[in-house]
């Protein structure tokens, strides 16, 4: 069993006693009006019952002013208080050991008020007019308006005290309002408000020692930080940098507040958002908190990019930060403080930074967002799992992410549950997925799947294909199908050729290519075989039929292969057609219908998938219920399939 020295010891945060050192940081709870929604109050109980320490109610309005999108949550009125009085009693009720509080978040500059789902006649606030690079320029704050802030932020913390909440944090991380003060890029002012490290704090300042004062010294203010905004320094040659906020940090602490936690990065940032994707160094941020643990006597935590307890307990044990913060590992998993006290460490539904969740928050949809790995989130209220009336016999053909989350909620169900898988292990596409470049943490999901196999009691049976006599010497009453997908090859002439390989095959290493490598498809598939092939130092040339690559890909993941692409020299041809397949070449012609040839020794196709029909065709009827899951129904992503699979296994009471 894996011992923790120091992750589940107690601290205090002022007078506030934490059971462990574990903090669920700031979620955007939906609402409806500015009132907390079900779903929402379903959400944060579930983190709550996991087992944190703390489990702080994230990204609330204290001011109108900060009203960035319809589904934003308020606090500027004390109409709100019995909606967060209500959440507050249920997480105490399944947690009372947890201590629980409330962030408030002004988002300033970062208002897209241009956006789909922003809400109407707003417009951004700001220490001074710098454009916000997917916004528009915002107003710069008077100092009676600066003062009415912090009078809105220090009501807003009463409200969250009157609710009977623990503690109150104030976001100053991300380029969002109070941020956006202390960085010079955001901040041109010369008054008491400017740059320099105390006229850069005093907003923060002023509302800490403002919500000291109203709420009593003993109340605790946490404040969330950037380490640096990451910004390129060509368009900002002047922004917040660690040495910065090393220099803010004591005036916070004079002024009252009783811890700090840094993340890093803004919305402008490029690549790296201020959501860390996969390619985010573990821990990016921590040694920045090791340096603002050393300038102040207040515990100082760290976020971004820890999702694994062992790594959480090394951080605290070696002394860069006195606390863990963990978002989108706990949407993954809310148990996971709990499996990981307890040794369940296989049993963890671990975060693979895949960014799903912050990309479909994006795209315009602000009110509702989904985890890749946890069907659960943000649905837990209707996700509840009760046991069927009548026992049934499961077969789940196919061992990938549609077909392992079927097995387990089949079981979860009551269900007798075998699961056939034809190749020498669980997975499916992930075992490709998880090829490519920094994408081995994919491999996490079937580690995952397997302990839950061995705790549910699922049969399964690898090296088995699922034929009509092995099916009917079985009889299930049920089968799932999730037999996946195969390579969709398009009908170019010369498409049979003995150059022409499957990508899948590449990956697997069941087929090899040559030093001169032409990639066809500019999907997700396509790029990351393209940037796995350019790190081996091969020559390869990406053509792509339409007019961008990576078209579907995660926002905050193409930017970052795309810079890859070009760092591996691969060349990239968008908008581009193949004319035909020879021997040791390949016709192409742009979109002006210019023919060019390019020398090859592999073809490598790319170009999406195609529904495995055949497992259906040879099963169907063998069962008085048959279904199919993932990719054999939709070819489409690890999200779609493991939520595919959870939805057809709930179809069995």
């Amino acid at each position: 069993m894996q011992e923790f020295k120091k992750l589940f010891t107690k601290i205090k945060i002022g007078k506030m006693e934490l059971k462990n050192r574990i903090c669920f940081g700031e979620q955007a709870p939906q609402a409806s009006h500015g009132f907390l929604t079900q779903a929402t109050e379903d959400f944060y109980v579930e983190r709550a019952r996991g087992g944190a320490g703390l489990v702080m109610v994230g990204g609330t309005c204290p001011d109108i002013s900060s009203l960035g999108t319809e589904s934003m949550a308020r606090i500027d009125d004390d109409k709100y208080i019995p909606g967060f009085a209500k959440l507050a009693k249920r997480m105490r009720e399944v947690a009372p050991d947890a201590k629980i509080g409330i962030q408030l978040m002004h988002e300033g500059r970062a208002m897209r008020p241009d956006e789909a789902g922003a809400a109407k006649n707003m417009h951004p606030v700001a220490p001074s007019p710098v454009k916000f690079k997917f916004g528009v320029v915002p107003h710069e704050l008077t100092i009676p308006e600066i003062k009415h802030l912090e009078d809105q932020f220090v009501e807003a913390a009463r409200r969250v005290k009157d609710a009977g909440y623990d503690c109150v944090e104030i976001h100053g991380a991300h380029g969002y309002l109070i941020g956006s003060f202390m960085s010079p890029y955001t901040n041109r002012r010369t008054d008491e408000y400017g740059q320099g490290p105390e006229n850069g704090s005093r907003f923060a300042c002023e509302i800490i020692k403002g919500i000291k004062k109203k709420c009593g010294k003993d109340f605790p203010v946490l404040i969330k930080l950037n380490a640096l905004d990451r910004l390129d320094p060509k368009e900002a040659p002047m922004q917040l940098t660690p040495d910065i906020i090393v220099a803010i940090a004591p005036y916070l602490e004079r002024a009252g507040v009783d811890e700090i936690h840094l993340s890093g990065g803004t919305h402008e940032a490029p690549m790296w958002s201020a959501v860390g994707p996969y390619y985010v160094p573990k821990a990016a941020f921590a040694d920045y908190a090791a340096m603002v643990k050393k300038a102040v006597n207040i515990p100082v935590g760290v976020i971004n990019r820890i999702n694994d307890p062992i790594l959480a307990d090394e951080l605290i044990v070696s002394g860069k930060v006195d606390l863990i913060w963990m978002l989108r590992p706990l949407v993954a998993d809310p148990e996971l403080p709990n499996k990981a006290k307890e040794g369940r460490l296989d049993e963890i539904r671990t975060c693979i930074a895949c960014n799903t969740c912050h990309d479909i928050l994006c795209q315009g949809w602000f009110h509702e967002t989904r985890c890749a790995v946890n069907p659960d989130a943000w649905r837990e209220g209707v996700a509840h799992i009760e046991p069927s009336l009548r026992t049934k016999t499961v077969l789940v053909v196919g061992g990938g992410p549609a077909g392992m989350e079927a097995a387990r909620i089949s079981a979860m169900i009551g269900h007798k549950v075998t699961l056939w898988e034809k190749d020498n292990k669980l997975g499916g596409l992930l075992n490709l997925a998880a090829i490519p470049p920094l994408k081995g943490e994919i491999m996490s999901i079937p580690r995952y799947y397997n302990a839950q196999f061995k705790k549910l009691g699922v049969k399964v049976e690898l090296n088995k294909e699922a034929t009509p006599a092995l099916v009917k010497e079985m009889k299930p009453d049920v089968i799932i199908i999730a037999s996946g997908s195969d390579t969709f090859f398009p009908p170019i002439p010369g498409i049979d050729k003995s150059l022409v390989v499957d990508a899948r095959k590449v990956l697997d290493g069941s087929a090899k290519v040559g030093e001169n490598v032409v990639v066809i498809g500019g999907g997700e598939v396509g790029i990351e075989t393209a940037e796995w092939l350019g790190a081996q130092g091969k020559k390869v040339t990406l053509v792509e039929i339409l007019p961008v690559i990576g078209e579907l890909m995660v926002r905050d993941v193409i930017d970052y292969v795309i810079d890859q692409l070009v760092q591996h020299k691969v060349e990239i041809l968008t908008s581009t057609k193949i004319e035909e397949i020879n021997n040791d070449n390949i016709v192409v012609s742009d979109k002006d219908k210019n023919k060019r040839t390019i020398k090859t020794d592999s073809v490598v196709v790319a170009t999406g998938a195609k529904p495995n029909k055949k497992v259906l065709d040879a099963l169907q009827g063998l069962a008085k219920e048959v279904y199919l899951a993932g990719d054999c129904m939709v070819p489409a992503n690890i999200r779609v399939a493991i939520h595919q699979g959870n939805m057809v296994a709930r179809m069995l009471y």
